[in-house]
């Protein structure tokens, strides 16, 4: 029933009236000017938009803590680019008085700008799109446009495509990162490390995706007798993804993993996956909504540090996965949903299919639902080692025990009463 739910949840947000979007345009007459500042609603979805500092640096409207009580929502989104940095896209939703009058402006931060670079870029973007609201009010008066003509350091990083030809690096993308922690207590210690490296190259016609990581944690326990335990947990990952766009909604590729696990008792474990993948929506709006069905088939080989509950110190299986996923940022609130399921081919009773949702609505004035949960149904564990697991390893979690499903649920509301304006910065104590 939980599975069923979620894809109910699915369908449903997929059957949003258009009316619920937000094409680009003016409205059809201008509205009569105001005799206040214009009231703005921002709505950071899935990004960190430092709400304080856009305050403080845009103090010639009134924010407001609830749409309703808006003349301009504006939704703001990001997402990943292929060089590490972020997209982010503002959309100007006109209420009230300006009705229709929407529009949608972008910009891209690259991996190696600072906070203040960023925050900056999206404080100078936000202005660009207020100020066709702004002319209909008494502060119009006071705003001042500016051009400054940038250097060439300025116009080659503010150029909206960049050709191959003027990248060194040909949109390669590379990071490294390691790190070590130890903590403990009178009778506890531990110590993890663990590293990861990075290979990304994006541009519209391909992408490739390369990431290996490795990690160790050690945990010693001293009973009140004297007696120790140690518990140690080992896993490394190198993963790869080749992607090529074919059109607006369609894209395939190939995924490949090589990966080792003490605690899925996996010595070794390697997958080619050949993949298809369509989107209802144009991928050119991902940042606001996507409806993907991905089909992937492939052969899997295993071998194992013990034998398995069937008798298997090593396998090859073929594997078939096909996953729909939704993701939409909407007025309304947001809709997060994916359902996956997957199966052995040569060993069709072996399945996996797994459920998981959010839901975010923004029910009436102040008042919101957040609906999270997920749901698995477990018949693959093809890994499980021969012998019951001791009291430790199930305490220490040093190995998968076996289960045949699996899930989680939580529900939260809020409403929020009082003063409609949100204008006042105070960072004391």
């Amino acid at each position: 029933m939980r599975l069923t739910g979620l894809i109910l949840l699915i369908l449903a947000a997929c059957v949003v009236p258009a009316a619920a979007q937000v094409p680009p345009g003016a409205a059809t007459a201008p509205p009569a000017p105001f005799d206040r500042p214009v009231r703005l609603f921002l709505d950071c979805q899935g990004a960190d938009c430092g709400f304080d500092y856009i305050r403080t640096e845009i103090p010639f409207v009134d924010f407001m803590r609830d749409r309703n009580e808006a003349d301009v929502h504006l939704l703001l989104t990001s997402e990943h680019t292929g060089s590490e940095g972020h997209k982010y896209t503002l959309s100007f939703i006109g209420l009230a008085a300006f009705e229709g009058m929407n529009d949608v402006l972008t910009y891209s931060t690259l991996q190696n700008d600072t906070e203040a670079m960023v925050r900056d870029a999206m404080v100078r973007t936000i202005k660009m799109g207020l100020v066709r609201f702004v002319a209909h009010t008494p502060q119009a008066a006071e705003l001042r446009i500016d051009h400054q003509a940038p250097d060439r350091e300025g116009s080659a990083r503010s150029s909206p495509t960049v050709r191959p030809q003027d990248d060194p690096w040909d949109f390669w993308v590379f990071r490294v990162r390691l790190s070590g922690s130890m903590e403990g207590e009178e009778r506890t210690k531990s110590y993890a490390t663990d590293g990861t490296f990075t290979a990304n190259r994006t541009t519209e016609a391909w992408k490739f995706n390369f990431s290996s990581d490795i990690e160790y944690d050690e945990e010693h326990y001293t009973y009140s007798d004297g007696r120790t335990f140690t518990s140690i947990r080992r896993e490394w990952a190198n993963d790869a993804l080749l992607v090529k766009s074919l059109t607006d909604h369609w894209s395939a590729g190939v995924r490949g993993a090589v990966s080792s696990s003490t605690y899925y008792n996996q010595d070794l474990a390697v997958e080619v996956m050949p993949a298809v993948e369509w989107n209802l929506f144009p991928y050119s709006q991902s940042t606001r909504r996507e409806l993907t069905v991905q089909y992937a088939i492939g052969p899997q080989w295993f071998d194992y540090y013990e034998e398995t509950i069937y008798g298997k110190l090593s396998e090859t299986l073929l594997c078939h996965t096909v996953d729909v996923s939704l993701d939409r940022k909407e007025p309304w609130g947001t809709v997060q949903a994916d359902v996956e399921f997957s199966q052995y081919l040569n060993r069709s009773g072996k399945y996996r299919l797994t459920a998981n949702g959010e839901i975010d609505i923004r029910l009436t004035k102040g008042l919101s639902l957040n609906l999270d949960g997920s749901a698995s149904r477990i018949r693959d564990q093809l890994y499980l080692p021969k012998g019951d697991a001791t009291e430790e390893e199930v305490l220490a979690r040093q190995r998968q025990l076996e289960t045949g499903y699996r899930y989680s649920f939580s529900v939260g509301i809020s409403y929020t009463f009082g003063s409609i304006f949100n204008n006042i910065v105070n960072t004391r104590m």
